[in-house]
């Protein structure tokens, strides 16, 4: 299939990402990821590449595995693989769309890794992130919000990208039709239950005052550019400021006061999501009094304690939110924690170590945490009978681990 728009996947290494011999796509049959397809297999070709297309049924949708078996028709004649992965786990609890979206890029992320893909390019369009931006701006988002959909971003362990997001829907479409290549509307996509389809509609009026998904796509272009440098100065000031023990955030209390609004929210943040890797992000109201308040008082947030000591603040998990988590000894516990020890032992868990299990070290405060943090640590327990409390006390036999530790809180996200 040769372009007719001047279109081309360009050179990929421009986005920072490997792409070496191996080139992952999200493919679902629309028009964005069908022309994506076909641009890929062009540039692979030229590349010596191979390329792996991966399309998930979220069965919720009858045509889901007719439309899923279309994309493998088309991946055969183009002689590329193809992989149709099933989402099965939604339990009907939250935003359907948010947990479609989350279970889409896990899984996609699971396959890549299996198959040795880094990068996974994605279809979305000018379009796209206008409507993004749009959604943001009903938020009253920040520049986080506003910069939109970033080129290439890296989660799950891979590469995503997004080589298209210059291109408008129309051109993708008009460059399929040239082509005679078919593809699938999504009936969703009209329903204007959806926030983005009434963003898609704004969108379009917008465009007649001016306000066009280019100028949008710019803008959020323009915030990405702030964010970078916003991040840079967080992400020095974390450095100075900022001491990850055992799970908790130490921080200098005076340093942190003295630091502008916005760099003090983003230290916050970042402290949050290291002590509660899975917990969502505050909103910015709910931070703001810890922010602007020199006597801000202790305050719960996305799973974690915020504790102002007179020298220090500490960010620790918070013991209500993990006291009735437990999971098996070789599983990952509150998705950070790894435990090491001899397994001979039956019917061993991990849980919290809680009040009762605290009780068993009088000497807690050796180990230089906050009570609560103490009480939110790992412990293996036995029935009622505790086995160890790597993070209080030291054992021989056992020892307990972060999957992502100190090094990867100061890593740039």
């Amino acid at each position: 299939m040769t372009p007719k728009h001047d279109l081309a996947l360009g050179s990929f290494e421009g986005l920072g990402c490997d792409v070496s011999g191996k080139l992952g796509l999200a493919v679902s049959g629309g028009g964005d990821s069908l022309a994506l397809l076909h641009l890929a297999v062009d540039w692979a070709s030229q590349q010596s590449a191979k390329v792996f297309v991966y399309t998930v049924d979220h069965g919720l949708r009858p045509e889901a595995a007719t439309e899923a078996a279309f994309v493998g028709d088309l991946c055969r004649q183009l002689g590329v693989t193809h992989k149709v992965l099933n989402w099965t786990g939604w339990d009907g609890a939250g935003n359907l769309p948010q947990e479609a979206r989350r279970a889409r890029y896990r899984l996609i992320a699971e396959a890549a890794n299996e198959d040795g893909v880094k990068t996974i390019a994605l279809g979305h369009t000018q379009d796209d992130q206008a409507e993004t931006f749009l959604m943001a701006l009903t938020r009253r988002s920040g520049v986080d919000g506003l910069a939109g959909m970033p080129r290439c971003k890296a989660d799950h362990g891979v590469n995503w990208i997004r080589p298209l997001l210059d291109v408008s829907r129309s051109t993708l479409r008009s460059y399929l039709t040239e082509a005679d290549q078919k593809w699938i509307e999504d009936p969703t996509n009209e329903d204007t239950a959806y926030e983005r389809v009434r963003m898609r509609n704004a969108k379009d009026e917008l465009g007649m005052l001016g306000l066009s998904a280019d100028a949008m796509s710019a803008v959020a272009q323009n915030m990405q550019s702030v964010q970078s440098a916003l991040r840079e100065v967080t992400q020095s000031a974390k450095r100075d400021i900022c001491t990850p023990i055992s799970g908790a955030v130490r921080l200098n209390r005076k340093l942190f006061l003295a630091q502008p609004e916005e760099i003090k929210r983003r230290l916050v943040v970042d402290c949050l999501r290291y002590v509660a890797p899975n917990a969502a992000a505050p909103r910015r109201e709910a931070l703001k009094p810890l922010l602007i308040d020199p006597d801000a008082k202790d305050a719960s947030l996305s799973g974690c304690l915020v504790l102002f000591k007179p020298d220090a603040i500490w960010i620790v998990r918070e013991p209500n939110a993990v006291k009735a988590l437990e999971s098996e000894v070789e599983a990952h516990w509150d998705g950070k924690w790894r435990v090491k020890g001899p397994l001979s032992e039956h019917n061993l868990v991990i849980r919290a170590l809680g009040e009762e299990g605290l009780k068993c070290f009088p000497d807690w405060r050796d180990a230089g945490l906050p009570r609560p943090a103490m009480l939110a640590s790992p412990s293996i327990w036995q029935g009622e009978r505790l086995i160890a409390a790597p993070l209080v006390a030291q054992s021989a036999d056992w020892s307990a681990e972060m999957l992502f530790g100190a090094e990867n809180f100061f890593l740039a996200p």
